[in-house]
C-alpha cells in the first residue's frame, strides 16, 4: 500500500488544470514536468528521510520499491 499511496500522492502534485488555464498542452506540460531533472531530485530529496523510516520499519519491500521508482521518489 505504501507504494501506492506515494505513487498517487506525487501525481497529485501536478495539476494539470493549471496548464491548461495558462494556454499551455496539458499531456505535453504534464510529460515535461514528469521528466524535469530539477521536480525529480525535488520528490526523491523530499521523501527520502520518511522512506528510509519505513524501509528501517521493514514496510518497503521489493512489492513496494517498483511502485516507489515509477512514482520517481528513488532510483
Amino acid at each position: 500500500m505504501i507504494g501506492l499511496i506515494v505513487y498517487d500522492a506525487s501525481n497529485a502534485l501536478i495539476n494539470t488544470r493549471v496548464y491548461a488555464e495558462v494556454g499551455l498542452d496539458p499531456k505535453v506540460a504534464i510529460a515535461a514536468a514528469k521528466t524535469n531533472p530539477h521536480w525529480q531530485a525535488t520528490k526523491t530529496r523530499a521523501a527520502a528521510s520518511v522512506l528510509a523510516f519505513f524501509d528501517e520499519c521493514g514496510l518497503i519491500g521489493w512489492e513496494n520499491r517498483w511502485m516507489l521508482r515509477k512514482a520517481g521518489v528513488i532510483a
